[in-house]
């Protein structure tokens, strides 16, 4: 009956350490060892002087707890320029560019925004670091924002950061979290542990049969 009770118990130790060794391993491949995935949204290529986004929604479906990560909106500069990404209320957003052509976004599909473009002659438009109505702004070559359900409510605008017309640049969603590496090196030791564990309990369990039959 020990055997049978050490054989059980060892047995599930094993799997519960096989169980954490395959989720280091995906989260491993998915996160890297820095802890970030990043998703393409979108390419963006317009001939004005900004892109206007009414209510942008980042969806980042994935099985690892909340808590454990941070969501980021990424623009990257295609030629190296300088870029400004924020997030204002609209009607605040809407006298900034006032006079200025841009472009409106009314749709989010297969990594393109459709747009519709909306006339002006103020090129280049104002500085947008010095407009004091941002919720949240970022300006460099890949500048980046910490992404809420409040700045989803907003108007997420990209610029370049001169104000100049020809905005091309590539936006990405991040999920980044240094906590997610730490917890998953945890899991690894553990399972590890559980796996020596459970190799020992087997191997008592097998020795204890084998004992039984030559007496």
């Amino acid at each position: 009956m020990k055997r049978i009770l050490l054989g059980l118990i060892g047995g599930v130790i094993v799997l519960l350490a096989l169980a954490g060794a395959l989720l280091t391993g995906w989260a491993f491949s998915v996160f890297g060892t820095d802890g970030r995935y990043e998703v393409p949204v979108a390419q963006v290529d317009v001939g004005g002087a900004a892109l206007y986004v009414n209510l942008f929604n980042v969806q980042t479906d994935t099985p690892v707890p909340d808590g454990l990560l941070e969501t980021y909106v990424v623009a990257r500069s295609d030629d190296g320029a300088p870029l400004f990404l924020g997030v204002g209320e609209q009607e605040a957003v809407q006298d900034f560019l006032l006079g200025v052509p841009y472009e409106a976004a009314s749709e989010l599909a297969g990594g393109t925004f459709t747009t519709r473009p909306v006339p002006g002659l103020k090129v280049p438009a104002p500085d947008p670091v010095d407009a004091g109505f941002w919720a949240v702004s970022a300006v460099g070559e890949q500048p980046r924002l910490v992404w809420t359900e409040q700045n989803g409510a907003g108007v997420l605008v990209l610029m370049n950061a001169d104000g100049s017309a020809g905005v091309q640049a590539s936006l990405t969603a991040t999920l980044e979290s240094p906590r997610l590496v730490q917890v998953m090196v945890a899991v690894a030791v553990v399972s590890v542990l559980l796996g020596i564990l459970g190799a020992v309990l087997l191997a008592r369990a097998l020795r204890s049969d084998d004992g039984a039959r030559h007496r």
